[in-house]
């Protein structure tokens, strides 16, 4: 079995369909999502749409969906940098209610198993949404988040760099960003597992040029918020 996982595609639909184009060709039985679709990105009602008629196996909640919890909604102003608070109002602007209402009630964390391997799916870390775990994390830090954790396999993103660990026995993989990564390689990410009855599992991470210019069109005809600062964040990937 084939399962295809990406995370944080952040409002970038070219990003996006760059990738679903790829995962056509790779024979793929699921699709897991594990969260950040909307934010901060020029496309956020492009991509809700999308990746609601894509049904993936598991979608989650990432830190920056849970910034549109109606509940909430009216104090976020209050909570969030000025940047962070207009890239909020500009996807907030373009998404219905009921758009938000599904974000905010997506699942944090979700599992599954395949034939003998079981894997947790989450977007930061078992303990938290705003948690990063990536190549500066220590070991021990990386045991402390997985001290509760069962299953085989974590599936994670929120650093927006692919990353892959073994400690005592269980496979972390951070499956990058497909809509900005942050690794000075700006291409889409995402990563394929094929899972086989008896076998290892092999983990293979994609990478897919995408229409970045044309994507940069959209966000400055659209008025997008700190347009320069997200241009560079978009052409170099790195984070500024």
């Amino acid at each position: 079995m084939r399962i295809a996982v990406m995370s944080d595609i952040h409002g970038n639909f070219e990003a996006l369909s760059a990738v679903m184009s790829a995962i056509e060709t790779e024979d793929i039985d699921e699709i897991v999502f594990l969260g950040d679709l909307v934010l901060k990105g020029p496309e956020p009602k492009d991509c809700f749409q999308f990746m609601k008629q894509i049904k993936p196996y598991i979608w989650l909640k990432g830190n920056t969906d849970e910034w549109f919890n109606l509940k909430e909604i009216n104090q976020i102003e209050n909570k969030l940098k000025k940047e962070s608070y207009e890239y909020f109002l500009f996807a907030k602007n373009e998404l219905s209610n009921n758009n938000l209402r599904f974000l905010s009630r997506l699942p944090e964390k979700d599992s599954f198993e395949i034939f003998d391997k079981s894997f947790l799916c989450v977007h930061g870390s078992p303990i938290s949404n705003n948690d990063v775990i990536d190549s500066k994390r220590t070991d021990k830090e990386i045991e402390e988040m997985l001290k509760n954790v069962e299953e085989d396999v974590l599936l994670c993103g929120n650093s927006h760099q692919y990353f892959y660990k073994e400690i005592n026995g269980k496979k972390i993989i951070n499956v990058g960003s497909v809509g900005l990564p942050f690794d000075e390689i700006p291409k889409a990410s995402f990563i394929v597992l094929d899972i086989r009855k008896d076998k290892d599992m092999e983990t293979e991470f994609k990478r897919v040029d995408y229409d970045i210019e044309n994507h940069l069109q959209i966000a400055e005809e659209k008025g997008f918020p700190s347009y320069k600062k997200y241009k560079n964040e978009i052409i170099e990937a790195k984070k500024y």
